[in-house]
């Protein structure tokens, strides 16, 4: 699985993702707490379009199409480790690694958001890249071949 952090909580934060200035006081807060395991941020797009932020306001609830990688996901170590971490792939992981945190723990939602880019929304037309990503995540969940689903979201077609 690679090389392990030593911290007792990790941090996995996406490269065009900014955490909010007060994210360490309010974590610090969340993971005094025994049963906090895992969670993630709510979500904000770097744009002020009205339907990317009807899309971040779904960030708040916690499924398997509201919560990605995209939204900071904060976990301790031991349980980081006891899940195996994150799966080797190109896609997805992040999904898959939350599936299998709430099937043992609640997956607690922060009470801020980051601020993501909103780039491919913008590249791509906003509802043709949220009906896309449904559409891969929905696929995932039947089992399509990860490497597969992979080349379809990086194709620009």
């Amino acid at each position: 699985m690679g090389a392990y952090a030593s911290s007792e909580v990790l941090l996995f934060l996406h490269a065009d993702t900014l955490l909010p200035g007060n994210a360490f006081p309010v974590l610090r807060s969340f993971f005094r707490r025994d049963d906090v395991k895992v969670g993630t941020f709510r979500l904000s797009f770097d744009t002020s379009d009205w339907l990317l932020k009807s899309y971040a306001y779904f960030s708040r609830f916690d499924s398997v199409f509201t919560r990605f990688g995209d939204q900071c996901i904060v976990v301790r170590s031991d349980f980081f480790e006891s899940l195996r971490g994150f799966p080797d792939w190109p896609l997805f992981e992040d999904i898959d690694f939350l599936r299998l945190a709430r099937s043992k723990t609640r997956v607690h939602s922060f009470p801020m958001a980051v601020t993501t880019s909103a780039r491919r929304y913008l590249n791509n037309g906003i509802v043709r890249q949220q009906l896309r990503n449904a559409l891969l995540v929905v696929r995932f969940l039947l089992k399509s071949p990860v490497a597969d689903l992979a080349l379809r979201y990086d194709d620009k077609r």
